[in-house]
């Protein structure tokens, strides 16, 4: 699963640096051209894993509150100490640096990831709304799967999947809810009230949930069938990202605000049954995949705000023309790549190491 991840975190990197680029000889543009949604990628990725821990938990052991305290442990020790890390150090030191101090508000919500549960997300730390989705399916989709098992005793093969289903089908109905009476006319209002929500995106990684499920119970045939499934997903990610030339700009209409997000998450699926039966690489490619599935999740919260907001645009001053689109671009990538080995090799791995000490 490393190369999903790698390649997921490398799209997010290279959208993200797109605007350094230059707009001669269609630099920019062919840059935007090779891009795809590498956070919809790590949402049916973490569904898949997180997913497949949760169906281990349950057919081994009794669903207690304490087998869903140690899963919220174990999770939360992976994610939230790096998560605060860069938070507080996005407060307190450098906000006003190259922040407008009044985006700078409801400080209290990004401790409780509600800064985009059903509303826009605040200009501050803007990269910050994709964990908010990902904390709340920490929290919730294990917690309704448990209650079904532990309470209403419903085995955990048909919890699983009735959690998961339900949960694509609310959330479906919601974004076409929300269409019907929020019109949306612009790409930032479609990112704002579609894309980048809590209420309108958790499905996204029920789709790696249900991928777990087969890859559990129906481990033959998801196996078995996993060349033509790659074929099929990969044609309907390519499918789904340039559509647009065929047709033209097709708008902020049905498609774009409600089925979209499960195209892609499906075509995303149906790669996990190769990937994640293709176990080992050697040579020079597969180590630098490695380590950069490693560093992903540093990568993910450096690049934006903490490296482009203020280790680059303090190398940057009295620069311009070709050299500052230089200096731009490769010192984002440079910064966060160093950024990144270093938190991840003297904070996040330490905390993990910490995680596996603790019962």
């Amino acid at each position: 699963m490393d190369i999903l991840r790698a390649m997921s975190i490398l799209f997010v990197v290279i959208g993200h640096t797109t605007h350094f680029l230059p707009q001669k000889y269609y630099v920019q543009d062919i840059s935007r051209f090779i891009t795809f949604d590498g956070v919809s990628y790590f949402f049916v990725l973490s569904g898949f894993l997180i997913g497949g821990i949760l169906i281990k938990a349950l057919e081994n052991k009794p669903a207690t509150f304490r087998t869903l305290l140690n899963f919220w442990t174990r999770r939360w020790f992976r994610t939230l100490p790096n998560y605060y890390f860069v938070l507080i150090l996005l407060l307190l030191v450098l906000p006003y640096s190259f922040f407008n101090p009044n985006t700078v508000v409801n400080k209290p919500n990004y401790f409780l990831f509600i800064q985009s549960f059903s509303f826009p997300h605040p200009d501050f730390f803007p990269e910050a709304w994709s964990l908010c989705i990902e904390e709340w399916f920490y929290l919730l989709v294990p917690s309704l799967i448990f209650l079904l098992v532990g309470v209403f005793r419903v085995k955990p093969k048909k919890s699983i999947l009735t959690v998961a289903i339900s949960v694509i089908i609310v959330v479906s109905l919601f974004r076409y809810y929300r269409f019907l009476n929020n019109p949306i006319t612009s790409y930032n209002e479609w990112e704002m009230y579609f894309r980048k929500q809590v209420v309108t995106r958790l499905d996204s990684l029920m789709f790696g949930v249900v991928g777990a499920y087969f890859s559990f119970y129906y481990r033959t045939s998801w196996a078995r069938n996993k060349k033509i499934l790659l074929v099929i997903g990969v044609s309907i990610l390519l499918i789904q990202r340039y559509f647009y030339l065929l047709v033209g700009d097709y708008g902020y209409g049905f498609y774009t605000c409600v089925i979209s997000f499960s195209i892609t998450s499906f075509g995303a699926f149906l790669l996990l049954p190769f990937l994640s039966e293709y176990k080992k690489g050697n040579g020079l490619i597969f180590k630098v995949i490695t380590s950069i599935s490693l560093i992903s999740y540093s990568m993910y919260l450096l690049n934006l705000s903490p490296v482009q907001g203020f280790a680059v645009r303090g190398i940057t001053k009295g620069l311009s023309g070709i050299s500052l689109i230089f200096v731009n671009y490769i010192g984002t990538w440079a910064f966060t790549i160093f950024g990144s080995i270093v938190l991840y090799k003297y904070f996040e791995k330490p905390v993990m190491n910490m995680r596996e000490r603790i019962k």
